[in-house]
């Protein structure tokens, strides 16, 4: 932190600073990518507690540089405030007790980020949607055709899982279900779901002899889990952005 300026007018002093710093965030995984983030800068002067200096937060001219990017998101807004920070220590001062806290004026400035537009959602979930996509053709193949129908579903489940493991080292191991292991978790589930639907036909088409009615199954069969498929794909990214 570098003094620059100090001056005295009409009993008020004014004085500016340049600072430098580097500061760490933590970002909440859990609804990536589409996720949004508070980031703060706190600033405080430790050697005047609040009671002797308190800042003035000018809102009119705190802003940011337009030069500044966040790589893969867009600054959505910023506010400033001021507001009393305390410790709960004694410094190391035997003298007080312990029940001593010190409370100083903090500068805090919050800076929104989310992403920009749905771009990178697509981008990484895409081979996954064409899987999915691909599976459901064999709705559409005779199920006595065995090998084409199952090996779409079997090869698509191949896609799948090694877009999970793309996605999923973006992102730190948290322990935790985050969007993109539900998307991923879904799409694989609707594609073991063709490939068991498509064991039910050939059962129905082989052994009972009702071809008309394995046709009608997996006609039904591809409209309804494409229709559930889609709805929970968008209540998923709904409720993310909400």
């Amino acid at each position: 932190m570098k003094k620059e300026e100090d001056i005295l007018k009409d009993g008020e002093r004014y004085v500016m600073y340049r600072m430098v710093a580097s500061i760490t965030t933590p970002f909440e995984a859990d609804r990536f990518p589409c996720d949004d983030h508070l980031l703060t800068i706190c600033i405080e002067y430790p050697a005047l507690k609040r009671d002797r200096m308190i800042f003035r937060v000018d809102s009119i001219n705190t802003s940011i540089s337009s030069r500044v990017r966040v790589p893969g998101y867009r600054i959505d807004r910023l506010a400033v405030v001021e507001k009393p920070h305390s410790y709960k220590t004694t410094r190391g001062n035997p003298h007080l007790l312990p029940t001593t806290k010190a409370t100083y004026s903090q500068f805090r400035m919050g800076i929104w980020i989310r992403r920009d537009g749905w771009g990178y959602y697509f981008k990484l979930f895409l081979p996954l949607f064409v899987a999915v996509a691909v599976s459901m053709l064999a709705f559409f193949i005779k199920p006595s055709h065995s090998d084409p129908r199952f090996g779409l579903g079997i090869g698509a489940l191949f896609a799948a899982v090694a877009n999970s493991y793309i996605t999923n080292s973006i992102i730190p191991n948290t322990g935790e279900l985050s969007l993109t292991d539900l998307i991923n978790l879904a799409g694989t589930c609707t594609i073991l779901l063709t490939l068991i639907e498509s064991a039910i036909s050939l059962y129905i088409f082989e052994n009972r002899g009702k071809h008309e009615l394995a046709r009608k199954y997996d006609l039904y069969s591809f409209f309804i889990i494409l229709t559930l498929y889609i709805l929970l794909n968008v209540a998923l990214a709904v409720a993310a952005i909400a």
